[in-house]
């Protein structure tokens, strides 16, 4: 029996993952050396569990950027530490997934989404757009 290909996986997943959500992936190569890593080193609930706090906060950046006026400052400044939080947790999580791999990746995740500047919070941010079309499309398979 041949060795399993994670790349070639990833790729096909990223594929049909992409078709569903009917629209490109921002960061498409890094989604699959995402997905990839996360089938050679974990399973699919890592991905998932990724993907579902990567939704999360593009939800709470929704409403940040469409404040509107009838929001609370008390409720608008909560709803902007839980965004830190969540996109904190998922810098975590990528960080603890590239663990694993080699250095040529981690300094390009390193320089491209968790440096402190505003072009790496967003490219992360258009990161989790694209976890959260994963996440959306691995719920419909659960579904299906």
């Amino acid at each position: 029996m041949g060795e399993r290909n994670y790349r070639l996986e990833a790729e096909k997943f990223c594929s049909e993952a992409e078709q569903f959500s009917r629209g490109e992936f921002n960061q498409k190569e890094d989604v699959i050396r995402v997905t990839e890593l996360s089938l050679k080193n974990h399973d699919r609930n890592y991905l998932d569990n990724l993907a579902f706090n990567a939704k999360y906060t593009q939800g709470l950046l929704r409403i940040i950027r469409n404040r509107a006026n009838n929001i609370e400052d008390e409720y608008f400044t909560k709803i902007q530490k839980e965004y830190t939080q969540k996109i904190q947790e998922v810098k975590a999580q990528l960080e603890e997934l590239l663990s694993g791999s080699g250095g040529f990746i981690n300094s390009i995740f390193n320089e491209k989404y968790f440096l402190i500047t505003p072009q790496a919070l967003e490219n992360l941010n258009l990161l989790c757009a694209d976890l959260g079309k994963v996440k959306s499309y691995l719920n419909e398979k659960k579904h299906s």
